[in-house]
């Protein structure tokens, strides 16, 4: 295992022979004298723990901006939601399905290329060379591909839901007789929470992917 500062598991067993290592195996600690005392597994899984405490002070910030990075589209849907169940906004027109439908086409857009750009040859030739850059490619490509998948899935729930609510808006409006003037609708509780449950996974996975994407630059 190659830890962030260059060492093997070699290597830092040499260093940190003299000392006493904790090492958590199931629900019990289990006191070791070296790192030679443990066995394959545990000294795999002890190395992991000295890599994340020599953690880089640029790794630790960066993966607090990814976990600020999951947590703003959830406040964005949440806000929708609760400005849904309080106030009743839950109307749904022909503009704001286009505007939204165009919005998701920009992340499969987007998303296509990147994912296009990390198998190209000159990513694919840094990924055999150093281990950090092919963790970054592979966490961008999945969730990518993911914003991908997530963002037809959000193009298609739009443009039925609205059929729907403009169908139930219309019916409504010819039992007492009023003309349909307008192509608006609410939406129910479900293809609301449908339509939020895509759109997060679509922003979530396509602001990780790039997050990554641009890591694999800076190598941080």
């Amino acid at each position: 295992m190659q830890f962030c500062t260059g060492q093997t598991v070699g290597e830092t067993q040499k260093r940190v022979a003299p000392f006493v290592v904790y090492h958590l195996t199931g629900q019990r600690w289990k006191l070791r004298k070296t790192i030679g005392d443990l066995n394959g597994t545990e000294r795999r899984r002890t190395a992991r723990v000295l890599e994340f405490g020599r953690m880089p002070t640029w790794t630790c910030a960066f993966y607090v901006f990814v976990s600020v990075l999951v947590a703003l589209p959830l406040l964005f849907v949440g806000l929708i939601w609760h400005e849904s169940r309080m106030r009743g906004w839950a109307w749904i027109s022909a503009d704001s399905r286009n505007m939204y439908v165009d919005g998701a086409k920009t992340l499969v857009t987007a998303s296509g290329i990147a994912v296009a750009l990390l198998a190209s040859s000159s990513v694919a030739s840094a990924r055999t060379a150093s281990a950090l850059v092919a963790f970054s490619a592979k966490i961008a490509a999945v969730s990518l591909i993911l914003c991908v998948f997530s963002s037809i899935g959000l193009i298609v729930v739009l443009l039925r839901f609205y059929e729907r609510a403009w169908s139930r808006r219309g019916d409504e409006l010819r039992a007492t007789g009023q003309h349909i003037s307008e192509k608006e609708g609410k939406l129910n509780v479900l293809e609301l929470l449908l339509i939020l449950a895509f759109s997060y996974a679509a922003l979530t996975s396509f602001l990780v992917g790039f997050a990554f994407l641009g890591r694999i630059a800076f190598h941080f």
